[in-house]
């Protein structure tokens, strides 16, 4: 094998390393994070520099540096040094992603990666939980994140559906997707799902005559009303997901929370904001809302922007929100020259996240960073793409 294609070889590696192992769930998440160093290391060597766009490393610093800064005003200091390298973890797979990807295939190829590694876990998940026993709890540690991968993948399977050239391949991988994750009873997933092929409808649309055009919103809506009313004819799977939805649905209409998790939930933002009045500049440490709220000692805020403005204040929300600020400025510019996949998948991975942060804490999520990373490859490939216009 010559030394060339010993380093695509390697590139290749390292970036199946990266992104396939959080998708499969097979490993700890320890090994997941020596898998990712070690992707990283192979996609760098094989590159030969680094490549990461300036802005992305000083805003992972300086975002860092200040969650550790905060160790001398945390009332509790055993944890602040472990979550911030947590999201230096993340930062690092963010950094892969953007490093491996120098075209639009070395895309497609960490999409199949991601993609391998779903259809992996779905099929290891569905052989080893009897789903036609109707008394099993189907949920598993982690489950949100779960649903959030399977998910948000399947949105981006949608948006890439041409270039990946699955055709009917990608339906049934979605179908799969779609069924593990409503047996993991995420709500999130359900918001990812339908909020994404909303945008990623929207945004495509070009020829508003073209008859194939209105026959795919037609379909993604004969798509969702199948599910549900599969989740309503199954009294296991209603059980898992159909219930938590009705709880949701009460709650908008009626105004208070119906189930235990939407009250203790509701609570701790209540909490979070009062504790954040009180430190409104750099918060009271980092990590530390879970040991200073009121409400459940121990349990963070499952709100990204509360447990942001609680932990760090405005200037640690400020700095880690200033990345999605960026990233969005650069996809509305992009998207109003052109519309393609790589200019739609963007804002549609930004704004979903937005909406999920409202439910989930998200700075340090493998789940959150790995489309991130897609993300922001998808506009330094348009940035290059202008460079070479220009010349």
């Amino acid at each position: 094998m010559s030394n060339e294609r010993l380093k695509v070889s390697m590139d290749k590696i390292g970036a199946f390393l990266v992104v396939a192992p959080p998708f499969m769930g097979l490993t700890s998440g320890i090994v997941d994070a020596i898998l990712m160093v070690l992707g990283f290391i192979m996609i760098a060597f094989s590159k030969r520099m680094i490549r990461v766009p300036n802005y992305l490393i000083i805003w992972a610093s300086v975002f860092s540096s200040f969650c550790l800064i905060s160790y001398y005003w945390s009332t509790v200091t055993t944890t602040v040094i472990t979550t911030t390298l947590s999201f230096v973890q993340v930062a690092i797979m963010l950094f892969a992603i953007v490093l491996f990807c120098e075209k639009k295939d070395d895309l497609l190829f960490l999409l199949k990666c991601m993609i391998f590694g779903g259809v992996v876990f779905s099929c290891y998940y569905l052989i080893t939980n009897s789903i036609f026993n109707r008394s099993l709890d189907y949920r598993l540690a982690g489950s949100n994140d779960i649903s959030i991968r399977l998910m948000m993948l399947s949105v981006l399977i949608f948006v890439f559906r041409d270039e990946l050239g699955l055709k009917i391949r990608s339906f049934i991988v979605v179908l799969l997707f779609v069924f593990v994750s409503f047996l993991q009873g995420s709500r999130k997933g359900l918001i990812i799902l339908i909020l994404g092929l909303i945008l990623d409808y929207t945004l495509e649309k070009r020829k508003t005559k073209n008859i194939s055009y209105k026959m795919k919103g037609l379909l993604i809506v004969a798509f969702l009303l199948l599910f549900v009313y599969f989740i309503c004819m199954h009294t296991a799977l209603y059980n898992t997901i159909g219930i938590r939805l009705e709880d949701t649905f009460a709650f908008l209409k009626e105004g208070t929370a119906v189930d235990a998790s939407t009250r203790d939930r509701n609570l701790l933002i209540e909490d979070g904001i009062r504790i954040w009045k009180s430190n409104p500049i750099v918060g009271v440490g980092q990590d530390n809302f879970r040991y200073v709220n009121s409400v459940r000692y121990g349990f963070y805020s499952h709100n990204n922007f509360i447990e942001l403005l609680a932990n760090l204040g405005m200037i640690g929300f400020t700095l880690y929100y200033y990345i999605y600020y960026y990233g969005i400025r650069k996809s509305y510019h992009y998207i109003r020259l052109r519309k393609t996949e790589t200019t739609i998948a963007p804002i549609i991975v930004f704004i979903v996240f937005l909406i999920i942060d409202y439910m989930s804490v998200s700075y340090s999520s493998e789940s959150c960073f790995v489309f991130l990373g897609i993300a922001f490859s998808c506009l330094e490939l348009q940035n290059k793409e202008d460079f070479i216009n220009q010349e």
